[in-house]
């Protein structure tokens, strides 16, 4: 049991290093997370989405082998006990089942052992493969709220960059030449003809007229 409980571990360090390449969004150099690593994440996702339901599938096929092979093991073992135990005793008497059991896992003690560690480590890589493909699902939501964040934050910075390029520009001119001059229509000369929406606009003449007393 032992050295089945040591190769799952080994399995699930292997495994584990192999699966962080993957989630692996942080640039070691810049440290931070950049575009080009969550595109790769992104690009990425579908292969390694396939790649776990394979795994995880292929050890559940490991799993059913073995305890098809430990039933049949069992099967042989238990029935040749039996037989034995009950030739050893009255015709009228019958051997319990729970006896016979504990006969079969007394005499055959290393092979038993070693079946059950076993199934009890194909056991483990399934559900470890089952927990991964979990994990991988909400890395999905994961990704996609991170590559949004960054989208909006580019677009913040370059919307930012450009209000100050512009700012630069503004105060690298004369002060005159900052403000934009307001189109003043020109003022018609005596006897010029012009046109009806280019007349200057008069003020209204206010009459006050005297009240009669």
């Amino acid at each position: 049991m032992i050295e089945a409980l040591e190769e799952y571990v080994k399995f699930v360090n292997t495994t584990v290093t192999n699966y962080q390449k993957s989630v692996q969004l942080v640039d070691k150099e810049a440290d931070e997370v950049t575009p080009q690593m969550i595109n790769t994440a992104l690009s990425n996702y579908g292969g390694v989405s396939l790649m776990l339901i394979a795994e995880y599938n292929r050890k559940k096929a490991e799993l059913r082998q073995e305890q098809i092979e430990y039933g049949k093991w069992w099967d042989e073992k238990y029935s040749n006990m039996r037989r034995k135990m009950q030739g050893e005793v009255p015709k009228t008497t019958k051997i319990a089942q729970k006896e016979v059991e504990i006969e079969v896992r007394v005499q055959n003690r290393i092979e038993y052992d070693t079946k059950q560690a076993c199934i009890f480590e194909a056991e483990q890589k399934v559900s470890f493969y089952l927990r991964l493909l979990d994990m991988w699902r909400k890395m999905d939501n994961i990704l996609v709220n991170i590559s949004f964040n960054m989208r909006s934050e580019l677009r913040a910075l370059s919307i930012d960059s450009r209000m100050n390029s512009q700012k630069a520009m503004m105060g690298s001119m004369p002060y005159k030449d900052q403000a934009t001059p307001l189109p003043v229509k020109p003022t018609p000369q005596p006897g010029e003809w012009v046109r009806e929406d280019e007349r200057p606009e008069r003020p209204e003449r206010t009459v006050v007229r005297n009240k009669k007393t």
